[in-house]
């Protein structure tokens, strides 16, 4: 935006009568910042870079002026500015000093800025014209207020003694006359009130949101700073002033949409952020860069010191009991120093920074619930399966796994769709290019599964040497009850030993295709399809043995 000086100092001549030393202090003085313009600037926020935690946010200003020495005032910066993270770069420009000041600070001769001239101006009309409405509503309403006094008045009036000197039958006729009048004024008016009620809730909303929108350009004074600059304008042409600031009340996170086509199998995972912003100023049109990066966290290695051990005399402590009393008698010894404790914070993503530029300008309000913004959408190309685990579940659920074809896949949300509709939402873990990404899409009604302990039997085994015993025989039953046939895999698992004294035997029938999977010890997977109207029954065994004095934990 165009800068506008709003104080120009006045030129002087320089006198013949002053000596070159003096002339030369006298132009040194005219030069300086004191006696230079006063520019106000508006400064549009142009570019921000958000992080997890906080944002990088940039500002711009175009400054006409011509060349020399300005004082330039930027306002509307958000309370709480930290200027130690605040940077200033400049074109056509060299910066000189820079303050950071509240807005009671500021020159008290910078005019209002145009924007927030229009913004005020629109919020005097919408509340004339809700003041208007109001009026209206009260002059209909004084009509009937007015009827009901003459109707008051004229039943005093009937039970003065004047009336009854009078012809009572035309004063009766002429009270009656008068009240039905007064009455359908009453009437009418209170119609006309009720007709004109819903006319002022859309001026009430115009009132507010005129209100927000001169707060947004505008806010309360104490709720936002200012640059003071003083700069040296290089000129010909305009200078841009760009101001570079870091706050913590803005972030973002990623969210995903994936969706299974039951048909086709198709799998698509579309990828989005969801942005957020308090600092109290909204932004409009900037240029959106969303990193991985957290530069309020720990950027370097933890410092480990050193840890130091002694040793000290042996303490022998005494007990003398006397009747139901115990004493306690200790020799005293000097604690030995303990080296100093050091907490430090853990980063989420260390050594990894990814970077994606919006790739249009972006709306975000301040306060706003959280906006979400789509980025693109990875077609994936998955193999869908049912898979049932007996132990806890008695359906089984579908499931898509897929290679991670695209770059980095960050930890969010996901919200899982099967066709069109919403199945259920989990959170997805870092995921590199070329890892497996498993998406469970809900349970599959009509694939039904049951694990039953058909025989359990513990007990103490040999004549001599005795042996603890405890053996089990379980039935795991699938039932394909739905109208198609299904690849299924049945995940179950069998007892893990990590003592040579505790022994464990199992066997199967029919045989697993793959046991302790991806390292994960007594996993036990059976891979095969399941026709419509099929039952498959699994039979696994187990078989522990321990000595005896033992005791099985589980």
């Amino acid at each position: 935006m165009p800068i506008v000086p709003a104080a120009r100092a006045a030129a002087r001549p320089v006198p013949r009568s002053l000596t070159p030393a003096a002339t030369a202090l006298l132009l040194l003085a005219l030069a300086s910042p004191a006696l230079a313009d006063t520019l106000r600037g508006e400064a549009r926020v142009s570019r921000v870079t958000l992080f997890p935690d906080g944002a990088q946010v940039t500002r711009a200003v175009t400054l006409e002026a011509a060349p020399g020495p300005h004082r330039l005032v930027i306002p509307g910066l958000p309370q709480g500015t930290d200027p130690a993270a605040l940077r200033l770069s400049a074109s056509g420009a060299r910066i000189g000093a820079v303050s950071l000041q509240t807005d009671r600070a500021l020159p008290p001769d910078l005019a209002e800025p145009a924007p927030v001239t229009a913004a005020r101006t629109a919020l005097q009309a919408a509340e004339q014209a809700l003041r208007r409405h109001d009026m209206a509503v009260q002059g209909v309403r004084a009509r009937a207020d007015a009827a009901r006094e003459t109707i008051a008045f004229l039943r005093d009036l009937a039970k003065s003694d004047g009336a009854a000197t009078g012809d009572l039958a035309a004063l009766a006729t002429s009270v009656e006359a008068r009240i039905l009048a007064a009455r359908q004024t009453i009437l009418a008016a209170e119609a006309e009130a009720e007709d004109m009620a819903p006319a002022r809730e859309p001026l009430v909303r115009a009132v507010e949101r005129a209100r927000a929108a001169l707060e947004a350009v505008d806010p309360p004074e104490g709720e936002t700073a200012a640059l003071v600059v003083d700069l040296e304008a290089t000129g010909p042409g305009p200078a841009v002033i760009e101001a570079t600031t870091l706050d913590d009340r803005a972030g973002w996170e990623p969210v995903y949409d994936a969706r299974l086509d039951p048909a086709s199998g198709a799998l698509s995972l579309d990828r989005g952020v969801l942005v957020r912003q308090q600092t109290g100023e909204d932004w409009q049109g900037v240029a959106l860069t969303l990193s991985t990066a957290r530069p309020a966290e720990q950027a370097a290695p933890s410092d480990l010191e050193p840890q130091i051990v002694s040793l000290g005399e042996d303490v022998v402590m005494e007990r003398q009991v006397g009747g139901a009393m115990a004493d306690m008698a200790a020799a005293p010894m000097a604690p030995a120093p303990a080296p100093e404790a050091r907490v430090a914070a853990q980063s989420r993503m260390q050594g990894l920074t990814l970077v994606f530029d919006y790739p249009r300008p972006a709306d975000i309000r301040s306060g706003a619930d959280g906006l979400r913004l789509a980025l693109d959408s990875v077609a994936l190309k998955p193999e869908v399966r049912a898979e049932a685990v007996p132990l806890y579940d008695t359906r089984a659920t579908l499931v898509a796994e897929a290679v991670n074809g695209t770059d980095l896949l960050l930890p969010g949300t996901v919200s899982l769709y099967s066709g069109e509709a919403l199945v259920g939402t989990a959170g997805m873990d870092l995921t590199a290019p070329g890892d497996r990404l498993v998406l469970g899409f809900g349970p599959i009604d009509g694939l039904t599964v049951e694990r039953r302990t058909r025989d359990r039997e513990a007990g103490d085994r040999g004549l001599i040497a005795r042996q603890q015993t405890e053996a089990e025989t379980v039935e795991i039953e699938v039932k394909n009850l739905t109208a198609r046939d299904w690849p299924l895999r049945v995940i179950d698992r069998v007892p893990v030993s990590e003592s040579e004294d505790l022994r464990v035997a199992w066997t199967a029938e029919p045989k697993p295709t793959t046991t302790d999977p991806e390292g994960r010890r007594g996993i036990l997977w059976w891979d095969a399809p399941l026709a419509k109207g099929e039952t498959r029954t699994i039979t696994l065994t187990t078989d522990l043995r321990w000595p005896e004095g033992k005791v099985l934990m589980r």
